[in-house]
């Protein structure tokens, strides 16, 4: 197939994505809503950007970017105050982004009829698929809508919502991380006749790289927060438990790693300074490199994500298949993989005090954790293991550029 991605070049989900096509021998063409890296066997093209924004939120590997020294030389409030800034911008930035749409679309229209794909793929809706919607091509279209693309991005403003009903109106099928949205889509008027299918975000667990790790009886008593830090994960509700729990004599050996991107490190410091939080205990670190985030979900306990909104977060499925216990927002999405009791754990993320007694439960019942490792495994495997997810969903969107 010729397939033109529409996305964001910097995405790792995206980069592992197009790296399964190039390797069917594919012709891949990715039209990129931001400057970003090459990829090997990809024809690149970088859309205009006339207003940008920077990579503060982007979730990329420490081995992707290139390590700056830490400095600390901002005072705590200056510190405080920028973060506070980057949250508003970044609330605003779902709505200011869309004064690139109209340079994006005309050049995706110009690019895409050069090109004529089989097939025209937008990762996100926001705006890759806004574009993928309104460039007036002769070719089928395929939105993968993920993370909270309709339950929080779609509602931020009456605009965003007008134009994810006419994409979803236009586009020939649907791709979703889960049910939740695939029925959101038909919400704003995605038709119920046309094809939609459930895939990982990801693409699926590569499961001969995040292998099960030690049993539970084994694993050190160690929690990790892989989120990072964003307007919607209430990383304060974290660090609430946290420092109720280092006031338990019980808990006071229990080791924390926190990950975010570089230039939130700082401010992630501070906050759990702030807190008052034994900092010896705690690990804060850039997003890892793949092979190191394997072997530290090969060995932690549990890992925790206090979302307000959410998809399915790829961290949760790697946790599952390297062993990790869960201990999640009580999301529709995530319910759908999560049963609070059996193979994870499922709080309010705006109650410090649920979270708590989730670790307390999930640090003392080894057995539970024990059972919900061997649970979770053969759910990656009958439900997110991309050697299985991968043909299928190439097989449904060669049907869908077939019709």
């Amino acid at each position: 197939m010729k397939i033109a991605f529409i996305a964001d070049g910097r995405s790792n989900n995206f980069r592992r994505w197009v790296r399964y096509f190039v390797a069917e021998g594919d012709d891949v063409y990715l039209l990129s809503t931001y400057n970003c890296d090459p990829l090997e066997k990809v024809k690149l093209f970088i859309l205009p950007t006339p207003l940008r924004v920077g990579n503060a939120f982007v979730k990329q590997s420490s081995s992707s970017l290139e390590q700056p020294k830490k400095t600390n030389n901002y005072p705590s409030l200056l510190k405080i105050k920028l973060m506070k800034v980057m949250f508003s911008l970044w609330e605003q930035w779902n709505f200011l982004k869309l004064v690139n749409l109209p340079f994006q679309t005309f050049e995706s229209k110009r690019k895409l009829n050069q090109i004529k794909p089989d097939l025209v793929i937008a990762f996100r809706t926001q705006n890759e698929g806004y574009i993928a919607a309104l460039t007036t091509v002769a070719c089928p279209k395929v939105l993968f809508t993920q993370g909270s693309d309709f339950i929080y991005m779609a509602n931020r403003h009456k605009i965003q919502a007008w134009l994810t009903g006419i994409t979803v109106k236009i586009i020939n099928a649907l791709l979703s991380d889960c049910n939740r949205d695939i029925q959101l889509a038909k919400h704003y008027g995605f038709p119920a006749d046309k094809p939609a299918k459930i895939f990982p975000g990801n693409g699926g667990v590569n499961l001969s790289v995040f292998e099960p790790g030690l049993a539970a009886n084994r694993r050190k008593r160690w929690i990790v927060y892989p989120r990072g830090l964003t307007p919607y994960m209430k990383i304060d509700t974290f660090l609430e438990s946290v420092l109720a729990l280092q006031q338990l004599p019980d808990y006071q050996d229990v080791q924390y790693t926190l990950l975010a991107t570089q230039s939130a490190i700082p401010v992630v410091e501070l906050m759990t300074r702030k807190k008052g939080i034994d900092m010896t205990m705690i690990t804060i670190e850039p997003f890892l490199s793949q092979s190191k985030l394997v072997s530290l979900l090969q060995q932690a306990a549990a890992i925790v994500s206090p979302s307000l909104t959410d998809g399915i977060p790829n961290t949760m499925l790697e946790a599952m298949a390297c062993g990790a216990f869960p201990i999640m927002s009580g999301l529709e999405s995530i319910r759908e993989w999560i049963n609070h009791g059996e193979n994870g754990f499922l709080f309010d993320p705006n109650q410090a005090d649920e979270l708590t007694t989730c670790l307390k439960l999930a640090l003392d019942n080894i057995e539970l954790r024990q059972q919900a490792q061997t649970k979770n495994l053969e759910i990656i495997r009958q439900r997110a293991d991309c050697k299985i997810t991968m043909p299928v969903m190439r097989k449904f969107l060669f049907d869908v550029a077939m019709k």
